[in-house]
């Protein structure tokens, strides 16, 4: 066997072991972790033989700048093992980037991933069905959640949140395969059309307005991408009717006076980690420690603020701490819910700064390609930005970006943001 030969196999072997990775992500994070770790092997042994190192010296740097400022706080963190890990993981996630990079720099294997990543959907579609139906999913027996009386979906997951991530990173990719199939293909237009038709009900019964409204977001994004004027008035009708059909539970989620809980969480938690930002602005409290350490800064200061407005307001006839929303001791080591927040108070605003040039980056990458390609190339390109986009708008309620599930889906989709660029450059 020739030497080009093992690294033809072995490329082989990386793009197989990573599509392993990711149809098993939503099943089994361990499974994730042997796989991903078997796709590196392979990849390095493959640079070896072909002695092709081929980056961006520029993203390169960007990212290496993200890894030292991310490190600096681990001196002071009061949690060395924790932030060690967490600073395996990013690395984890760049290296998941840099992965896509390199292996999908062409349409055809691009093509795989995205079947690939439509079946694992379908499966986790299938469970989730079979979790409103039985109580509990089939794969990993999670049941369903019953937060305010409200049934919420998890399928395999462990949250709702996170397979609502999932869906709406997935809906821009399914209306690329229903669009691209040719109208003469009835069979077909109609199946990715009833797909997304159940996507979008599993992803109602999430109950995760956030990841509504991303998909929405998203979903605007796409339209005008596509100049497509009848996406633009099924939205339109979609928005106007929502209100008036949906129940009052699903649109609002009251608390114990019958008022809006989560958003008044949500300011509370937020006031927690901009409170760790103001204490820490450059380098954060240490990453992967926020649950840990945000007490020594916050102290509860930002609730007595938020009781005292909510007195004067008159909101509440009774302060007992057993029913106020919000208070320190009913949501006790919460992550921030917005991923961007979480990232600063961990790892500062320099590190919050390079992430979101890393953003800036790929989006470039992805509107350059999609400006240069040929039109059947389009709207894969299309569908990749508005996944990013969904993900990236869910990350300001949710703790998508620190969630390892969602997280890779993230940093995968910034990769192949670059990845199609370099087609277009090859070619």
């Amino acid at each position: 066997m020739t030497q080009k030969n093992l690294a033809d196999q072995l490329r082989q072997l990386t793009e197989f072991s990573f599509l392993a990775a990711i149809f098993i992500l939503p099943f089994a994070k361990a499974g994730f972790e042997i796989l991903f770790g078997l796709t590196l092997i392979f990849l390095i042994l493959t640079k070896i033989l072909n002695r092709q190192f081929n980056v961006d010296h520029t993203f390169l740097i960007i990212c290496g700048l993200l890894i030292v400022s991310s490190s600096i706080s681990v001196s002071y963190s009061g949690y060395p093992e924790l932030s060690g890990k967490g600073i395996l993981k990013l690395v984890k996630y760049i290296l998941v980037m840099f992965v896509a990079i390199d292996l999908f720099s062409s349409y055809d294997c691009l093509k795989r991933l995205l079947w690939v990543g439509l079946i694992s959907l379908i499966l986790v579609l299938l469970d989730s069905l079979i979790q409103n139906l039985w109580g509990k999913d089939l794969i990993l027996g999670n049941p369903i959640h019953y937060p305010n009386e409200q049934i919420r979906l998890t399928g395999p997951y462990q949250s709702y949140g996170l397979l609502a991530a999932q869906l709406i990173a997935s809906i821009p990719i399914s209306l690329t395969f229903l669009s691209e199939t040719k109208k003469t293909f009835y069979l077909k237009r109609s199946g990715f059309g009833f797909l997304l038709l159940i996507t979008f009900y599993v992803l109602y019964q999430t109950q995760s307005r956030g990841g509504w409204l991303a998909a929405l977001g998203s979903l605007v994004v796409y339209s005008f991408l596509t100049r497509n004027k009848w996406y633009f008035i099924i939205l339109a009708i979609a928005l106007f009717t929502a209100p008036l059909v949906l129940p009052k539970k699903v649109l609002f989620h009251l608390d114990f006076y019958n008022r809006e809980a989560s958003l008044v969480e949500r300011k509370l938690l937020w006031k927690r980690a901009i409170s760790v930002i103001q204490a820490e602005p450059w380098f954060g409290c240490g990453i992967n420690t926020y649950t840990k350490n945000y007490p020594q800064y916050a102290k509860g200061k930002e609730w007595d603020l938020m009781k005292q407005e909510a007195v004067s307001g008159g909101k509440y006839a009774d302060f007992g701490e057993k029913y106020i929303p919000g208070h320190p001791k009913q949501i006790p080591g919460y992550y921030v819910h917005n991923g961007y927040l979480q990232t600063a108070a961990e790892t500062g605003l320099v590190s919050l700064a390079l992430f979101l040039m890393i953003i800036g980056f790929s989006f470039r990458s992805g509107f350059q390609a999609l400006k240069k390609s040929k039109k059947d190339k389009k709207l894969i390109i299309i569908g990749l930005i508005c996944g990013l986009v969904a993900l990236l708008l869910q990350a300001f309620v949710d703790t998508t970006l620190h969630n390892l599930q969602s997280a890779v889906f993230i940093w995968l989709f910034l990769g192949l943001l670059v990845a199609v660029n370099h087609v277009r450059t090859k070619q």
